[in-house]
């Protein structure tokens, strides 16, 4: 009896483990570029598609669908497009039924973001992605003599 018991608990445990995160097996949507510390927003990313944005080692980033106005349950999943075999990060109702994910970049690439409705499927439910790198510096005009620089330290 005992021994049908843990069977039965180890079982339990292998099928919510599998749900922990989505598979990568989505089709692309876009590709988008951070500019300091702005918050770049992609509209309209369907359950199951992913957004390409370019990420720097060391650098922390938040990654949202908490902004999307239309209903659905997201969940957030994050690949190294150099081995979407593994996921990095994943997150499922970090606000409310949105998701949302802090993440400090271990490589400078490409980082794949993505959404899907629960429970790790496609819909045709539009969903908002926020971007941001909250480390990033923001671009801060350089100053020479009194005059703002606009090529890199040369006044023209």
């Amino acid at each position: 009896m005992i021994g049908r018991f843990y069977w039965v608990l180890l079982l339990l445990l292998a099928v919510s483990d599998s749900q922990a995160q989505c598979a990568f097996n989505n089709q692309f949507h876009s590709t988008i570029t951070l500019s300091g510390n702005e918050t770049s927003t992609v509209q309209c990313v369907y359950g199951g598609e992913f957004v390409a944005m370019s990420v720097t080692s060391g650098e922390s980033y938040q990654l949202s669908t908490c902004n999307s106005s239309q209903g659905g349950d997201t969940q957030l999943t994050l690949f190294d497009s150099s081995n979407t075999g593994v996921f990095i990060d994943y997150n499922d109702d970090d606000c409310g039924v949105f998701s949302s994910i802090n993440y400090t970049a271990t490589f400078t690439g490409t980082l794949y973001s993505q959404i899907n409705e629960f429970n790790c499927t496609v819909s045709s439910t539009c969903y908002t992605l926020d971007a941001t790198c909250t480390s990033c510096d923001e671009e801060v005009p350089i100053f020479i003599n009194g005059f703002e620089s606009l090529t890199s330290g040369v006044n023209q």
